[in-house]
């Protein structure tokens, strides 16, 4: 019985194109241990009706074999090798595999003929390992849409697009896929619980911790999120001494580039605005005696939690004295913060 998808990928790999820009005219077909049980006869039959002939490789031999695809500079053909072909001392076909197209039909490359990564071997392991996941045919759609492009892309890369789709992300990025996380968690609901079932939320807490410098023994998006927090506020005034500097932990750096698109995220920001103040909550002995503390200038940069509270309280304290100095210089100095605020400012 035919299968589709075997023909489907042979003219994925007539499709593709040599270094000089010509569509090629040999390719091979190599059968593996994990190989589908065929016909070989009803391909050659079927093949025939697209004017490709197939050449069975222990029928023919490698050199004549290779005479016949020079002579015949016209015709397509497909090389079929079996998995058990060997050679006395050495692959008399290197050079043929090294320089054409090579296809197999395996369940597994199949899976990478479907999500636009043919012909990429070094991937195989990876979709063995995430067979679970590969078997969603929904997942599968998914990671097609992206056009992938087989010469760039590494497993990490694809890992990511995987932990996209789960999330349905905007984009394979980290940043997207924390924001969905964000968005579809709570303080009492962790979404990242969806990379389990498929074997990725290890290594999905593992590429936060590459990045973030964020690792405990049980993560959490909560944990993680007061780690993000803390570490943002840190980077716009001084937090040591507080219970803040505990959750002070990696690249504060990281962390304060990742806030701020968050902040600035137009789908993301409400969510951002709901772990905040859960945070602010959770920190407020502490971030009640900091904001009270730091200078007017350190209090105007802070975008991390809510400060305008505190910011107004000091404005109503700077407007007193300045009725009763008679400030004009510190009344105006009040306006333009106060108009500087209601332009700018993310929690307005």
């Amino acid at each position: 019985m035919i299968n589709p998808k075997i023909l489907e990928g042979i003219e994925k790999r007539f499709a593709q194109k040599d270094c000089t820009g010509k569509l090629f005219r040999v390719i091979i077909w190599q059968n593996t241990q994990d190989g589908f049980s065929f016909d070989l006869d009803e391909y050659r039959a079927e093949l025939k009706k697209k004017d490709i002939e197939l050449i069975n490789l222990p029928d023919s031999g490698p050199l004549a074999l290779k005479s016949r695809l020079l002579d015949e500079r016209d015709q397509r053909f497909v090389v079929y090798i079996p998995n058990e072909t060997e050679f006395e001392h050495r692959d008399a076909i290197l050079d043929l595999r090294l320089s054409l197209p090579v296809f197999m039909a395996d369940q597994w490359s199949l899976f990478l003929d479907e999500i636009g990564l043919g012909g990429r071997v070094d991937l195989t392991d990876t979709v063995k390992r995430f067979a679970r996941y590969f078997s969603e045919s929904k997942f599968r759609k998914k990671l097609a849409e992206y056009r992938m492009d087989p010469k760039s892309e590494t497993e990490e890369t694809l890992l990511l697009r995987m932990m996209s789709v789960i999330v349905h992300a905007d984009d394979p990025g980290l940043s997207s896929i924390l924001f969905e996380l964000f968005t579809k968690s709570d303080h009492s609901f962790d979404a990242s619980s969806a990379f389990e079932k498929y074997g990725l939320q290890e290594i999905f807490w593992k590429r936060i911790e590459q990045q973030f410098g964020y690792s405990e023994e049980n993560p959490t998006i909560s944990k993680f999120a007061l780690q993000l927090f803390a570490s943002d506020l840190s980077v716009k005034t001084n937090i040591d001494g507080t219970s803040l500097a505990l959750y002070r932990k990696g690249d504060s750096g990281a962390s304060f580039r990742f806030c701020q698109q968050w902040r600035n995220s137009v789908s993301s920001r409400a969510s951002y605005i709901v772990w905040s103040s859960w945070a602010a909550d959770i920190f407020k002995d502490s971030l009640g005696k900091l904001f009270t503390t730091v200078d007017m200038e350190q209090l105007l940069s802070i975008q991390t939690f809510n400060v305008e509270e505190y910011i107004l309280s000091r404005l109503v304290s700077k407007l007193l004295q300045s009725v009763q100095n008679g400030g004009a210089g510190l009344r105006k100095k009040i306006l333009d913060i106060s108009l500087s605020r209601k332009r700018l400012d993310f929690w307005l």
